[in-house]
C-alpha cells in the first residue's frame, strides 16, 4: 500500500451515505428521522391553516348584496303580484335597511321613484342572503294601462364602517288586464 492510499479510500467512503440517510443536492446528509420530523411539522402547519381557511370561506358565503329587482312583464293594476329582490355573493357584508317600490307611466323620470307603491324594512333578517327573495306589491287600480316603469330604491350600509349607499333599480313593464307569469329584470 502506498502512502496516503488508505486516506483516499476513506474519503471515497465518506461520500456514500450510510444506511438510513439521504444525500441532498448540496452535499449535506439528512437522516430519515430528520425527514420524518420535517414532514410532521409541515403537516401540522397545514392542519393549523384549515380552520381559518374554512372560517373565511363561510364568512364569504354569508356576504351578499341586493343587485336588482324582477317583476312580471305585464301587471294588472289593483291585483297583487310578487316582486323578486335579486341578490348575489359579495366581498363584504352589507346591511340592507329598506327598499321603497314605485311606478310611473311610460318611461318615468330618470333617478326618481315615481309614485310610491309600497316599502319594506329589510334589516338583518333579509340582508346577506345570497339568493333571491320575494315581496308582495300592488300597483293602485287607477294606474293608467299601457307601457310603464316599476322602480325600487334601496338604502344599504356597506362594510365595517357602514357607509350609506342608495341604489335605484327600474324595469320596463306593461300595465294591462292580467298579470303574466314571465318576469323581466332590472339592469
Amino acid at each position: 500500500m502506498r502512502p496516503g492510499q488508505g486516506a483516499r479510500n476513506k474519503t471515497k467512503t465518506q461520500g456514500i451515505p450510510a444506511e438510513g440517510t439521504r444525500k441532498q443536492q448540496d452535499g449535506r446528509v439528512k437522516t430519515e428521522d430528520q425527514e420524518e420530523k420535517k414532514k410532521k411539522k409541515r403537516k401540522t402547519r397545514e392542519d393549523d391553516m384549515r380552520p381559518p381557511v374554512l372560517a373565511a370561506a363561510l364568512a364569504a358565503a354569508a356576504s351578499a348584496r341586493i343587485t336588482g329587482i324582477a317583476v312580471p312583464a305585464t301587471i294588472q293594476p289593483g291585483a297583487p303580484f310578487r316582486a323578486l329582490v335579486r341578490s348575489s355573493d359579495y366581498i363584504q357584508t352589507v346591511y340592507d335597511v329598506a327598499m321603497a317600490f314605485g311606478y310611473a307611466p311610460g318611461a318615468g323620470t330618470p333617478d326618481s321613484l315615481g309614485l310610491v307603491a309600497g316599502s319594506v324594512y329589510l334589516g338583518p333578517d333579509k340582508s346577506n342572503r345570497g339568493h333571491d327573495f320575494g315581496e308582495d306589491l300592488v300597483i293602485p287600480a287607477d294606474a293608467a294601462r299601457g307601457p310603464a316603469l316599476v322602480t325600487a330604491s334601496l338604502m344599504s350600509l356597506y362594510g365595517a364602517l357602514h357607509m350609506p349607499v342608495l341604489s335605484n333599480y327600474n324595469v320596463s313593464v306593461t300595465f294591462g288586464d292580467h298579470t303574466s307569469d314571465d318576469y323581466v329584470f332590472s339592469g
